[in-house]
């Protein structure tokens, strides 16, 4: 199960790279489901189940893994979890801007997520390469 959640989440992660200059609300959606079956894969490397609700798994997380316990990373979850039910759930189109910011949240939690699965064993290698595609430009 983990392993299938880690293989979508590499999938989707080349989707949006691929198509970086698709809609905003695509690549959004994307983002978030990077996010959500990495804390899949997360959960399930742990305790060889996983939740249905986008909250669970976030709340679930620091309960499993000592690294975890970090404010700041669930903080980032929430809010990128937050920003993908505004624009998937409302009327509202997002523009480039809110992209930016859905992926400043991403990139915060994705490195601490990836370092969890690291620590589990799992190769993050291709994720990474990914990510740092995704996230340049963020932190500079």
């Amino acid at each position: 199960m983990w392993i299938g959640a880690w293989k979508k989440a590499k999938s989707v992660l080349e989707e949006i790279i691929e198509e970086e200059e698709t809609h905003p609300y695509k690549q959004i959606v994307g983002i978030w489901e990077v996010i959500e079956q990495l804390l899949r894969a997360i959960i399930y490397a742990y305790r060889k189940v996983t939740y249905e609700k986008p909250q669970k798994l976030i709340s679930m997380l620091p309960r499993l893994v000592k690294k975890a316990r970090n404010k700041e990373l669930i903080i980032s979850l929430q809010k990128a979890y937050a920003k993908r039910k505004r624009i998937v759930h409302k009327s509202n189109i997002p523009d480039k801007a809110k992209l930016e910011e859905m992926k400043t949240e991403f990139c915060f939690a994705a490195q601490r997520l990836l370092n969890i699965l690291r620590d589990k064993g799992c190769e993050v290698k291709d994720l990474l390469k990914g990510m740092e595609l995704l996230c340049r430009g963020i932190y500079e």
